[in-house]
């Protein structure tokens, strides 16, 4: 394996919300990948954040992929409240930890 310090830029985008990878598991990975992860959050309740209209998300990401800048520390990102439809299934993850080696 390669030691996390010496890995390049990479920047990770989770969502608090997310009704399919829970949070957590985007701070996980953060932690694991070390200094030279950087993670954007968005206090949304979909699936994913990029290219959703979302200005604080989708400018260090274009930045950092069409430029290689690397966007700031504790980027959050405040999103509407979910919609009725959203409401029922944004706290439990579609796929079970256990199912990707985490318990």
């Amino acid at each position: 394996p390669t030691p996390a310090g010496s890995l390049p830029p990479i920047v990770l985008i989770g969502t608090v919300g997310d009704p399919a990878t829970p949070y957590r598991w985007a701070m996980v990975s953060k932690a694991h990948l070390g200094p030279s992860a950087t993670l954007l959050t968005a206090e949304g309740y979909t699936h994913t954040a990029y290219d959703r209209g979302l200005d604080c998300i989708d400018e260090p990401v274009n930045a950092f992929l069409l430029e290689g800048t690397i966007p700031g520390a504790n980027i959050r990102c405040p999103v509407d409240e979910p919609t009725k439809q959203f409401r029922h299934t944004w706290r439990r993850p579609l796929v079970k930890p256990h199912r990707l080696g985490h318990r």
